[in-house]
């Protein structure tokens, strides 16, 4: 009779993989954690089968970091709509507002801190409909079917503080967040979404035509 138990050969460093990777949801560059990132590179299909217990994806990403992906938390994609539109908006006031050709938008959005309230979605005509048309009425709305999700992904930064203990629109207007480094999994992240955005839109109309 064979055994279903699972042999698994895992590095001494597996506690700070699990820590970094799992518990704090954060990643391990090659740049910045070189041992660590070898570890799991040595040892990936264990490590992978380790976290795949857990319910969580081992992701080595080409750029040269790793992070790991909770199987359960599908809110970010349930959101897509919603997260797209809201990055749309948010990335054309943005590059309005930061202009300079010394400090490029797309450099300047990841190291400064953001607030809903000076960026002000709602200002324009155009901006506004765009973002009422997928449910997202005003800043609360943002907060819970947007920021909250991105979070949970660690696309962006907040405190657990303000993750608990936003529940009103002027505190939501307030609550201060951070896009995360390394850049390149956020934009892989839009990318995804916005191909699945618009595969889902082929789809329907396929079925309207049919």
């Amino acid at each position: 009779m064979e055994s279903s138990f699972l042999e698994l050969k895992l590095p001494n460093s597996i506690r700070q993989i699990w820590n970094k990777l799992v518990l704090r949801g954060i990643y391990i560059s090659a740049e910045n954690e070189r041992d660590l990132y070898n570890d799991i590179l040595r040892n990936e299909e264990d490590i992978r089968k380790f976290l795949e217990i857990f319910e969580h994806k081992l992701v080595i990403h080409k750029k040269d970091f790793i992070y790991a992906e909770a199987n359960r938390n599908l809110q970010l994609l349930q959101g897509h709509r919603k997260l797209i539109v809201f990055l749309a908006v948010f990335f054309e006031k943005y590059q309005k507002l930061n202009s300079s050709v010394q400090a490029p938008w797309y450099e300047e959005i990841i190291i400064s801190t953001q607030n809903l309230a000076d960026m002000n979605l709602y200002s324009t005509e155009s901006a506004e409909n765009r973002l009422l048309d997928v449910g997202l009425n005003d800043e609360m709305d943002i907060f819970d079917s947007v920021l909250k999700p991105a979070a949970g992904q660690f696309l962006i930064q907040m405190t657990p503080t303000d993750l608990k203990n936003t529940d009103s629109l002027e505190a939501a207007q307030k609550v201060e967040f951070k896009f995360n480094t390394p850049v390149y999994r956020f934009i892989d992240m839009f990318t995804e979404l916005a191909d699945l955005f618009s595969e889902m839109d082929s789809n329907e109309e396929e079925e309207l035509n049919e």
